[in-house]
């Protein structure tokens, strides 16, 4: 075995100095979604954590209101548009904020406080989750930054669900006894609740546990499955099997439109096959 000499060791430095400066850009970077990812693994832990805990709740605010504004952000829309949805989940993290100090003040809901604020949330999840997409399927290259953004427009898409959820129960309400027949199983279920049913429901685990008690919840949870499997084969998927390939400008431009003619393709024995190097 040869030694090595100072030119082996300079050359090993400088792999190392650029693999350092790589992963930085991918961590930390401007563009980077692996923050958008990582906070929003957070909040959908601490969803269930912060039910009647005030010093929970609030954090997880300006968590989600914070991820929100990042995502938006780092998918480089119209500084217009930008703003607008800006100030739109600044109102809906306020509104959050009131709603949280409200209930831990008084011990009771206010219905009206929490159909607006999913609506909200919903409306913002809504545009981001298409606007972090389009990067993820026009990247010049599929990185560990492109997989985490696929990543985080999945849990998004589960608390977009979950936030519909909400809404469907508060409409389904009584107002005197306040008890809703959204969940067979629990007539007063709380955000935790909504949470889970939506994410056993989108990796169709479905326990069981806690099943859809009328024809809104039904629709939603049909909904969310169809478009959950579909997320995962269509997106996600190519994203694992391409990580670390380049794609050229006829390939990110013809990259959307190939990925919702999959989703509207019947499924076939050799789909898997054709699929996987589509976009090799």
């Amino acid at each position: 075995m040869r030694s090595l000499g100072a030119h082996d060791i300079d050359e090993a430095e400088d792999a190392l100095r650029d693999l350092r400066h790589e992963l930085r850009g991918e961590f930390l970077g401007s563009d980077s979604y692996v923050p958008v990812f990582v906070l929003t693994m957070l909040i959908v832990v601490l969803i269930p954590l912060s039910e009647g805990n005030i010093w929970l709740q609030l954090p997880l605010t300006f968590v989600a209101t914070g991820t929100l504004l990042l995502a938006l952000r780092r998918s480089h829309i119209r500084a217009a548009r930008l703003r607008s949805l800006s100030i739109l989940a600044l109102v809906a993290g306020a509104m959050m904020l009131v709603a949280s100090v409200a209930v831990h003040a008084t011990g009771s809901t206010n219905r009206l406080f929490a159909s607006i604020t999913s609506i909200l949330l919903g409306f913002l999840l809504f545009l981001s989750i298409p606007a972090m997409l389009r990067r993820v399927l026009t990247a010049p290259k599929v990185t560990l930054n492109v997989l985490s953004g696929a990543l985080a427009a999945y849990l998004l898409l589960g608390l977009l669900f979950a936030s519909a959820y909400r809404v469907i129960a508060t409409a389904t309400t009584d107002p005197e006894t306040r008890q809703t027949t959204f969940f067979a199983q629990k007539a007063q279920p709380v955000s935790a609740d909504f949470e889970y049913f939506s994410f056993i429901t989108i990796t169709t685990v479905g326990y069981g546990d806690l099943t859809p008690g009328n024809d809104g919840a039904r629709a939603g949870a049909v909904a969310e499955a169809i478009m959950g499997q579909v997320f995962l084969v269509t997106i996600v998927a190519r994203v694992v099997s391409n990580l670390g390939t380049e794609r050229s400008a006829e390939q990110r431009r013809g990259a959307i439109t190939e990925s919702r003619r999959d989703a509207s393709a019947p499924a076939t024995d050799d789909s898997d096959d054709s699929d996987a190097g589509t976009m090799d």
